[in-house]
């Protein structure tokens, strides 16, 4: 399966655009309650985002006990 504009960390998924007119790639966690976005210049800065997003995300519902919802479950490669 390929995928396009997509992003895969600790089960999570994250979708991206880019934006030309402020030369940025700006993307959302999928499936979860919320938005939770991440953001950068370089494909590299936007997947590091990306995780940091997720984390920080993993890291909320822990703090606020709050059960954490994957985006998927399986094997997306």
């Amino acid at each position: 399966m390929v995928m396009d504009n997509v992003l895969l960390h600790n089960g999570f998924v994250g979708t991206y655009s880019f934006s030309e007119e402020d030369g940025v790639s700006y993307g959302k966690i999928e499936g979860i309650k919320g938005l939770v976005s991440f953001e950068g210049k370089t494909m590299q800065d936007l997947e590091q985002d990306f995780k940091d997003a997720v984390n920080s995300y993993i890291e909320y519902c822990k703090r606020d006990e709050i059960q954490s919802m994957k985006s998927y479950s399986g094997d997306i490669k």
